[in-house]
């Protein structure tokens, strides 16, 4: 890849069970365009049997500055099955430069953008069963907004990863979410039981039955917010990334783990889901593309659910979904008569709808008495109720 004269540092982490000739491999990567570091999870002072899949994700920001994040710093991971096209850093100057500056948080949250995706996606992966969804079939312009994050190569703004890490810590404790219940996960196909608590689960998202999934709880976090992330739009779903889907933890159906054949590769590809590169030939045929991007005000806007949307329209229903969590804390402490359940489901509501910590934990950052019933026709109906003075 390209990348224009820039200093670009590098990790390679490797999880702790992996076998001796990725070890070696890796110890033998050179990389000429910055600082290059190796991280392997059962290595260093504090050494790890596994993170899987989820940990690998949830810890690769650990290196950063002081531990998290500043809102000048960005992470893009890349797992082992992806390939980025030679166009990809391009791509991201490209964007940056036409909706940033990205380093500035406070613009970031107020436009609402997590990241920049590199890829392109042909499928619904929200519905079920997944169905085919061709953006240039919805939008024409080179660029759009989704509701959903890409895990197949995008950058994350280090301003709401930052966020979502926070979010994550609390989201995946009891009562809301349960790792025993998951490890033990019953059921296939659209009969897979839902994990954690149903209250706090999203919508008709086939993310609610993910298992051993980071990305299903930065779903829920964009979802509150009501974040979107970029979106490369180009003929035929060219895109400057692509996955190639090899065999491991959420490669088989409904995210179920799935045989590794010892050095074997895949050959089965998906063509719904391993999308074209852009290739450096092309570099003339993307800059015209790029020519007309829209300002990010007639970016086009789809939900969660790959509806067309306005972006208000996402603000207020994540809203009244975060506020659903906060009611169903207070009906949930009444009928069980546990008084610590209150504030443990205010305090999510808040980090939730990124709301400012209220002095009085039991009470909640709304001011909102009477909130709606937990069934979508009721949070459709309630939306223009409940939003806020401010939710930047």
């Amino acid at each position: 890849a390209e990348y224009c004269g820039h200093t670009m540092p590098l990790t390679i982490m490797v999880d702790g069970d992996a076998l001796a000739a990725v070890r070696e491999y890796v110890r033998g990567v050179e990389w000429r365009h910055g600082p290059l570091r190796l991280v392997v999870a059962d290595d260093g002072p504090a050494p790890v049997a596994s993170l899987g899949i989820r940990g690998m994700w949830i810890n690769c920001s650990s290196l950063a500055s002081a531990g998290e994040l500043r809102d000048d710093e960005h992470i893009l991971p890349l797992e082992d099955d992806i390939e980025v096209s030679p166009l990809f850093y391009w791509w991201l100057l490209r964007a940056a430069r036409s909706y940033g500056p990205i380093g500035d948080g406070t613009l970031m949250r107020r436009r609402r953008l997590v990241g920049i995706s590199l890829y392109t996606p042909r499928l619904n992966e929200i519905h079920y069963p997944q169905v085919k969804w061709l953006p240039e079939v919805h939008e024409r312009a080179p660029a759009f907004l989704l509701q959903v994050p890409c895990s197949w190569g995008a950058l994350f703004f280090g301003s709401h990863w930052r966020d979502f890490l926070k979010f994550y810590a609390l989201r995946v404790r009891p009562p809301f979410f349960d790792f025993a219940q998951e490890a033990t996960q019953r059921g296939v196909g659209k009969h897979r039981e839902p994990l954690g608590d149903p209250h706090v689960r999203l919508p008709a998202s086939r993310s609610n039955v993910w298992p051993r999934s980071w990305k299903r709880f930065l779903i829920d976090f964009m979802y509150g917010r009501g974040l979107a992330m970029l979106y490369p739009n180009l003929r035929l779903q060219r895109s400057f990334s692509t996955t190639f889907m090899e065999r491991g933890g959420h490669s088989a159906k409904d995210g179920r783990e799935e045989a590794i054949q010892a050095t074997s590769l895949r050959r089965d590809t998906d063509p719904l889901k391993t999308v074209p590169l852009v290739l450096a030939s092309q570099t003339s045929a993307v800059q015209r593309a790029m020519a007309e991007l829209p300002s990010f005000a007639r970016l086009g806007v789809f939900d969660l659910q790959h509806e067309r949307r306005s972006a208000e329209r996402l603000v207020q229903a994540g809203f009244a979904f975060t506020e659903s969590v906060r009611w169903w804390g207070h009906h949930r402490a009444a009928a069980e008569g546990n008084p610590a359940l209150l504030p443990a489901y205010a305090a999510l509501a808040d980090l939730w709808a990124g709301l400012p910590s209220p002095a009085d934990p039991a009470v909640g950052s709304c001011a909102i008495e009477v909130l709606p019933a937990l069934v979508p026709h009721s949070i459709a109906h309630s939306l223009e109720a409940l939003q806020p003075a401010n939710l930047n």
